[in-house]
């Protein structure tokens, strides 16, 4: 039986308006039916018994023209729902429970086919179905398999897995059973985690990754990693009745996304097919065209057997005049032999009336084994063109500088308009501005059909104004334990002023009293928001006293200032009623003793310090040694030790006619040796002594010798 496959193409004359493009992916939900027969379905397909299980939200209409995923449009399945497909790429394990169940048996065997180690449980599953009858002998679609699981679950048996499953008659000879069309191209494997990665961690080993898009750190889209665009395809027998299922479903858990998207008009059957191509400098979509402004073609392609020449014939419909037009459509287009496409071009007359929304429709007419095939169809769009036209706002007066204004200029007619304001090379319309000053902006509108460019010009008008100034202490120091008034003084601006410090002080001046350097900041802002600021370092800088001294003759000393933080100025006392102001003095003292000697320092800021230290003047080094002592009891001359004056140190040791040390001292000045060894007298008789002292200037002086016992 013949049958009339009709393509329909329409053409609406529509305003030309500016539109912006969305960066995501954009999704929307719709039924099933809808979305098999109005987004899926290409041509020579009649589809039927369309049936979805699973949740409604996980299933819908996408637009990715403006993202990575590599389709324009088409219908998006998912293990949980529309949204966890939107980008960016900002979750590595983003995860949506949608309280489905696992797929019907026959599927669920199905897709646990796909795992070779077999699976728990289904959870969240996505099931659209629909039989189908093709006009030619192979039915294809194009699809693209994301999923959050990607790369951290290659090979592992938790992967979330899809299939597209096919039954029906098989043109080699039996039937399809459940048949999965979503193979890897050249291995045949099944599409999954498991068979089409770069590794767990995207760095290898490479399986089939040359079909795998790393999608980490992505901005369209969410999920972690996706197949390039892939082709579903089979040998079908034309006219007969076929089933698809296609699957999609969580594995072991109800964790981590994933979706197939499907192509719009991809599932279609080898036969002809007729499309809208535009060829216009107006950017817009690809069905419309502008009256006057470039051409329209349709495309009529064939697929299968190319051999032999072929004539088709096709109608013209809609709501468009054969006036609206040139030239006239034929109504037959003729492939050659081995040629797959013939354009039909047109121009959109510009008849400078002004007039609703117009259509044109195109039918293919052809003869088809099956009669009830719904025919392929086309659109295309012709939108009525109206002459650019500008005018800019009225001149706007504004109280601040800086102050936010949104220039809104008045466009019609043009033809996808490019927009541009400046200063400040700003694109489109309402423009936001932030003027400082009186500016004049110019607009400048250019339409892509004639490139006709127009201008206008708005003035924004400030306020004139003394700039907003700010003057305050310079950075010092002080000294410790001190305290210093900081001040601040603005000027200029708009309106009042107010001032505020870092310590939550508001007035001009304020009194601080820090224990260290610290940094204090200073902020003033006028009525209109405008701002300045200063930071003033305030150093603690109070000096550290210290000194040293040695001996350089007994009873002369050498001073060393060993003070800290940038001291200038010194002033020593010695204690004996002289002073001196030099950084190391040298000082003698007229006679011995003990002296309290102070050091007074200052640095460049008059800060000071001061630190005493006692010292002792030592006479002249002198040392006598008896060589004979009575320990008899009678207290007249009872201990051995040497005797003098002018020494820091000493040290005796005693040694009997063996050796044997029986004697040790350091004590100084002390009393010496009382003649006894262990408690017990020493019998008479002469011992060896060996003595050391120490001057204060480090000289040392021995002395051994022998000393009588006698008693």
């Amino acid at each position: 039986m013949k049958f009339l496959h009709y393509i329909y193409l329409s053409l609406l004359l529509l305003t030309c308006t500016a539109g912006g493009v969305n960066a995501q992916l954009v999704v929307q939900q719709q039924t099933a039916n809808d979305l098999v027969t109005n987004v899926l379905l290409g041509g020579g397909v009649q589809v039927s018994n369309i049936t979805f299980s699973g949740s409604t939200a996980a299933l819908g209409f996408f637009n990715g023209a403006s993202t990575n995923i590599g389709l324009a449009s088409g219908v998006l399945m998912t293990t949980g729902n529309l949204q966890s497909a939107v980008g960016p790429n900002n979750s590595p394990s983003l995860s949506f429970n949608n309280g489905a169940g696992a797929p019907p048996g026959p599927i669920y065997n199905a897709l646990a086919s796909i795992l070779p180690g077999g699976v728990s449980s289904m959870e969240n599953a996505s099931v659209l179905s629909f039989n189908f009858i093709p006009q030619g002998n192979k039915i294809k679609f194009r699809y693209v398999f994301g999923s959050e699981e990607y790369p951290e679950y290659v090979g592992s048996q938790f992967n979330d897995v899809f299939g597209f499953f096919l039954s029906g008659p098989n043109p080699a000879g039996g039937n399809y059973t459940l048949n999965n069309l979503a193979r890897v191209p050249g291995s045949g494997d099944p599409v999954s985690i498991n068979t089409l990665n770069n590794g767990s961690t995207n760095t290898g080993p490479c399986t089939n990754c040359s079909y795998y898009i790393n999608n980490t750190g992505g901005t369209t889209i969410q999920f972690d990693g996706f197949t390039k665009v892939l082709t579903a395809e089979a040998d079908v027998v034309p006219c007969s009745t076929y089933t698809i299922v296609l699957a999609i479903t969580d594995v072991g858990d109800a964790i981590y996304e994933s979706g197939v998207f499907l192509e719009a008009k991809s599932f279609q059957t080898n036969v002809l097919n007729v499309i809208p191509i535009i060829n216009s400098p107006v950017a817009g979509a690809s069905n419309e065209i502008f009256e006057g402004c470039g051409t329209a073609t349709f495309r009529f392609t064939r697929e299968g057997d190319l051999s032999s020449p072929l004539t088709i014939s096709y109608g013209v419909s809609g709501t468009a005049s054969p006036a609206d037009y040139t030239p006239p459509f034929s109504g037959t287009v003729t492939f050659a032999a081995g040629q797959s496409q013939v354009d039909v071009t047109f121009n959109a007359v510009s008849d400078g009336v002004t007039e609703p929304a117009e259509t044109v429709t195109v039918t293919i007419i052809d003869t088809s084994p099956c009669p009830t095939t719904q025919p392929p169809t086309a659109t295309i769009i012709i939108r009525d063109y109206e002459p650019l036209a500008l005018t800019a706002p009225p001149d706007v007066f504004v109280n601040c500088n800086n102050e936010q204004v949104t220039l809104n200029a008045t466009i019609t007619g043009g033809a996808n308009n490019v927009i541009i304001w400046t200063p400040g090379n700003i694109g489109g319309n309402p423009a936001v501005v932030f003027p400082t000053v009186t500016t004049t902006y110019t607009v400048s509108v250019t339409e892509q059909c004639t490139n006709t460019t127009l201008t206008d010009q708005v003035t924004v008008h400030v306020p004139q104004y003394d700039p907003l100034t700010l003057a305050a202490i310079n950075d010092t120091g002080i000294c410790g334990g001190e305290g210093i008034t900081l001040w601040a003084t603005a000027t200029g601006g708009i309106g009042e002023r107010h001032i505020l410090w870092s310590t939550g002080a508001t007035s001009d001046s304020i009194f601080v009293n820090p224990t260290e350097s610290t940094t204090y900041k200073v902020t003033v802002t006028d009525s209109c928001g405008n701002v300045l600021s200063k930071e003033i370092n305030i150093d603690v800088v109070s000096p550290t006293a210290q000194f040293t001294y040695a001996y350089v003759d007994n009873p002369t000393l050498q001073f060393f200032d060993q003070s800290t933080d940038d001291v200038i100025g010194w002033t020593w006392h010695f204690g004996d009623g002289l002073s001196d102001s030099l950084t190391d003095p040298l000082h003698h003292y007229a006679d011995t003793g003990l002296y309290v000697v102070t050091l007074i320092v200052e640095n460049h800021f008059g800060c000071k310090d001061s630190i005493q230290k006692p010292v002792r003047a030592y006479p002249p080094t002198k040392f006598y040694i008896p060589n004979t002592f009575t320990p008899d009891g009678d207290n007249i001359n009872p201990f051995f030790n040497g005797k003098g004056e002018g020494y820091i140190a000493e040290s005796i040791l005693i040694f009997n006619r063996w050796g044997e040390k029986i004697y040790e001292s350091e004590e100084l000045y002390g009393r010496g040796w009382d003649g006894k060894y262990q408690g017990k007298d020493s019998p008479i008789g002469t011992y060896v002594y060996k003595i050391e002292i120490l001057s204060p200037i480090g000289e040392k002086y021995r002395y051994i010798g022998h000393v009588n016992l006698l008693r």
